[in-house]
């Protein structure tokens, strides 16, 4: 009976050893140096938010989501306004956030991801994942300086300062962002589409020929943000006033 006990006890034992190998081996294969970091996330990984899974790259120093948001929640699962329940006359008043595809077509929020006002960027709920975050105005400086230096170009935090001054900067920076499909290099995995923006006044401009980003900041009526140009290589700051509707990229807290 003892010896039976034994040998139980032993098997046990060599199947949890084998076990624990198997996952070593597994996780090691997956990029992971242990069990507990076996469920800790790395830049390159796949996420899901509100039930939609977005793909990550490392740019620099920062981790960026690879494709433009189209959540229509906030992150604590409360529901964000949808533009084709309002009037254009609601959509240019609202400050509580709202969000809507491109020509209200379903498809396009899918392809683009879905255009917010800014009053959605600023929302306490929140409008990125935990641990996630819509870039301020020096975020978007830093990503534009780390492409701009990793292309062996000169006087880059000269070209991408910190200010407020607008305009397109820099030479072929946006180039390298832009998804090959509009013609950029993609040369980082950003994977910029042009999903055009919707004007305050309620119509909707420039799909596949410009797209339009927000940041968190803002001055007065106006928030700042990006655009990216089929026509023009580099990376244009821009002021718009806050009922604009433009699409959302989250970056790594």
């Amino acid at each position: 009976m003892v010896l039976k006990k034994r040998l139980f006890i032993l098997i046990g034992g060599l199947i949890l050893s084998a076990v624990i190998l198997l996952l070593s081996f597994l996780l090691t294969k997956m990029g992971r140096s242990n069990l507990g970091g076996a469920l800790a996330f790395q830049c390159g990984d796949k996420i899901t938010y509100q039930e939609d899974v977005y793909k990550t790259v490392q740019i620099g120093e920062q981790c960026w989501m690879k494709e433009n948001l189209k959540t229509t929640k906030y992150r604590d699962g409360t529901p964000i306004s949808v533009s084709d329940s309002m009037t254009d006359s609601e959509w240019i008043v609202d400050k509580k956030g709202a969000y809507v595809c491109y020509q209200n077509i379903k498809e396009n929020c899918n392809t683009y991801g879905a255009l917010y006002n800014w009053y959605a960027v600023s929302n306490s709920l929140g409008l990125c994942p935990a641990g996630w975050s819509v870039p301020t105005h020096n975020r978007w400086t830093d990503l534009e300086r780390s492409i701009c230096n990793s292309l062996k170009h000169e006087n880059c935090e000269t070209i991408f300062a910190y200010d407020n001054s607008m305009g397109f900067r820099g030479t072929d920076e946006g180039k390298n962002l832009k998804s090959k499909t509009v013609k950029g290099s993609d040369a980082y995995g950003f994977s910029a589409f042009l999903g055009g923006f919707r004007n305050p006044n309620g119509p909707f401009l420039s799909l596949g020929e410009k797209g339009f980003w927000w940041t968190s900041d803002s001055s007065g009526e106006f928030a700042y943000g990006r655009v990216l140009d089929a026509l023009n290589q580099g990376v244009r700051q821009v002021e718009s006033v806050k009922s604009s509707g433009f699409s959302v990229r989250c970056v790594k807290d």
